[in-house]
């Protein structure tokens, strides 16, 4: 993702959260992913180096985080 500094919601091909999705985000500028919309993590998570990554998963309409890598 690129261009913006926050956000709490995704959609792929248009669709938010098709069960049993999988999608991993990775920023390539400094953005803050935020607990709500239709993303339920474990908090808010801020990207801040180009190896960092978001793993969600869609459930029931949104998304679930399965995991997160905050790297260095």
């Amino acid at each position: 993702m690129t261009g913006t500094t926050n956000f709490n919601g995704a959609t792929v091909d248009g669709t938010t959260g098709p069960d049993g999705h999988v999608l991993v985000i990775r920023s390539t500028s400094t953005l803050t992913m935020t607990d709500g919309g239709n993303i339920q993590c474990q908090g808010n998570f801020t990207f801040n180096s180009l190896y960092d990554t978001v793993m969600l998963m869609g459930y029931g309409g949104g998304w679930v985080e399965l995991s997160r890598a905050d790297n260095v």
